[in-house]
């Protein structure tokens, strides 16, 4: 198991392409990860490699989960081609009840206008967030 995360974190998805022999090989193309929530498909990515010169057949992707993804277990399959030969890795993660879909909040700046409050937010999704007027309780 990968591990338990909230909406709005990433999950990270990797896989060592290896021949039959257990060496560290090149597939044909990238592997593909698709990711299941029970028997639905949620969504199918492919894999980039990670160090094409330092390290042979590591790939890796640093998957956000949100809004498309629900409560729950969740399934990796990785597929991948080595010559003519077809390889299958599974990997599983949980996503667990909080967060939120747009990220968690890494930078915040509070702005003092006339006309109102703003508060500026940036999410470690990449997402820069306005908000009028907040109020603390």
């Amino acid at each position: 198991m990968i591990g338990r995360f909230a909406l709005g974190e990433i999950v990270p998805l990797a896989v060592w392409t290896r021949n039959s022999s257990d060496t560290p090989t090149l597939p044909v193309r990238s592997p593909v990860a698709a990711v299941y929530s029970g028997t639905a498909l949620v969504l199918t990515q492919s894999l980039p490699i990670a160090d094409r010169y330092g390290v042979t057949g590591f790939f890796s992707y640093g998957l956000h989960l949100d809004a498309r993804f629900t409560t729950g277990p969740h399934s990796v399959i990785i597929h991948y081609v080595i010559g003519s030969s077809s390889y299958l890795e599974s990997q599983d993660f949980e996503v667990v009840a909080g967060g939120n879909a747009l990220g968690a909040g890494i930078a915040r700046y509070y702005i003092d206008i006339p006309q109102a409050n703003v508060v500026l937010l940036q999410t470690d999704a990449g997402k820069l967030l306005r908000r009028r007027n907040p109020r603390v309780e």
